[in-house]
């Protein structure tokens, strides 16, 4: 029974916050959603589409 008050609690205290709260959660929604679809379009166009034409921008990205 904790666990569920516990998750029911936190799901009250996301949802409380000041504008600034919010604009900085929309901030960070927007940035996942680009890298959401930067992801899809690298899967589905292939990795050419990051322009990485030589070994140290191959390296940078498998390294990262």
């Amino acid at each position: 029974m904790h666990l569920k008050e516990f998750i029911i609690g936190s799901i009250k205290l996301l949802f409380q916050g000041s504008k600034a709260y919010w604009a900085w959660v929309s901030t960070l929604l927007i940035l996942i959603a680009i890298g959401i679809v930067s992801y899809y379009g690298q899967a589905a166009n292939g990795l050419i589409t990051t322009s990485m034409r030589d070994q140290v921008s191959w390296g940078f990205y498998i390294g990262n």
